[in-house]
């Protein structure tokens, strides 16, 4: 169980990686019978992670059926490369649920500065993603998750690349971000904002 984590007041530079990566597995390397664990009730605040030639976005990612829990994201500022090209926008990343989890691991992203993906109750508050180039993926990228709430987010709105894609989303609410419309979604099985 990883459960109960703060992180505060960091401050990153010229990383090589994913500014930061909770990432729940399978790997079961314990006897048998052990399952998966849990990841639950994360605080990450006052965060600055200044990476110019960086591609990685931060990650937060559980499993199919085992979901990263009640995360809570304030106070970030990143500085990313970009550059990503159209294609990069549409990958699904692999799962690799059983291997060692390593960012890398997961190939090109389809996210310039987070993406989120089998995770319920996330939080991100005044988090402002800024890409050196312009870069054809979304800021933030969702897949299957279950109440996301953004408020304050600012990004570099580009003609054409959405601030955030969803696939399989529910309970997603986007407010006082500049250039991006208020938004409150149900359910989402693929869709933008703006």
């Amino acid at each position: 169980m990883i459960e109960d984590i703060t992180f505060t007041n960091i401050v990153m530079r010229n990383i090589c990686n994913a500014p930061f990566f909770l990432r729940l597995g399978a790997r079961l390397p314990a006897p048998p019978g052990i399952g998966v664990g849990t990841f639950r009730r994360v605080m990450i605040s006052h965060v600055i992670c200044d990476a110019p030639t960086n591609n990685a976005p931060a990650i937060i990612a559980g499993i199919p059926g085992h979901l990263i829990e009640d995360v809570r994201v304030s106070d970030v500022a990143m500085v990313q490369k970009g550059g990503g090209a159209t294609a990069l926008a549409d990958i699904v990343p692999p799962e690799q649920e059983r291997d060692y989890p390593e960012p890398s691991f997961f190939g090109p992203l389809p996210a310039q500065g987070l993406l989120i993906r089998h995770a319920r109750n996330i939080e991100v508050r005044h988090f402002e993603i800024t890409s050196i180039r312009r870069d054809e993926r979304p800021f933030v990228w969702v897949d299957d998750v279950d109440g996301a709430e953004f408020s304050h987010l600012k990004v570099s709105l580009w003609d054409h690349v959405p601030a955030i894609r969803l696939r399989d989303a529910r309970g997603v609410r986007v407010s006082r971000s500049r250039g991006i419309p208020d938004t409150h979604l149900n359910h989402v099985t693929d869709g933008r904002i703006p």
